[in-house]
């Protein structure tokens, strides 16, 4: 087995549970650092509880995270998508395709109308975003 598979394979994905948050928070402080909270993106999640998020986990240790929102748009309920945020080692894992397809799926068994994010196009656009 070539060694990429052998580390995509290591990381498991979970839903993320309230032990998680710590961890979560970490990982996305070390992926977007005291700035983030100068995004217009953080002041909508700000003060709210994610509807679901997903971590990525190797060998027990969260290496990534992603987090869906509630949302309106033009009156129908939709989503939300981020922050996601992958420890730098992983991120050549396709741990955040894998995150981010997770959170895709939840996303349509919930029966949102859609899903809303702000990235960047050459990673989403990869993923089937536009």
């Amino acid at each position: 087995m070539p060694a990429l598979a052998r580390t995509i394979a290591a990381s498991a994905i979970e839903a993320e549970t309230p032990f998680d948050a710590p961890a979560i928070e970490a990982v996305v402080m070390r992926a977007f650092g005291p700035g983030r909270y100068a995004k217009t993106a953080e002041r909508l999640r700000e003060g709210r509880t994610p509807a679901v998020g997903f971590v990525a986990r190797d060998g027990g240790a969260v290496v990534g995270s992603v987090r869906l929102w509630n949302i309106t748009i033009g009156g129908a309920p939709a989503l939300f998508l981020g922050p996601i945020a992958v420890d730098r080692a992983s991120r050549s894992d396709g741990v955040g395709a894998r995150l981010v397809e997770a959170a895709v799926e939840a996303a349509r068994a919930s029966g949102a109308s859609g899903v809303l994010l702000v990235g960047d196009q050459g990673f989403f656009g990869r993923l089937g975003f536009a």
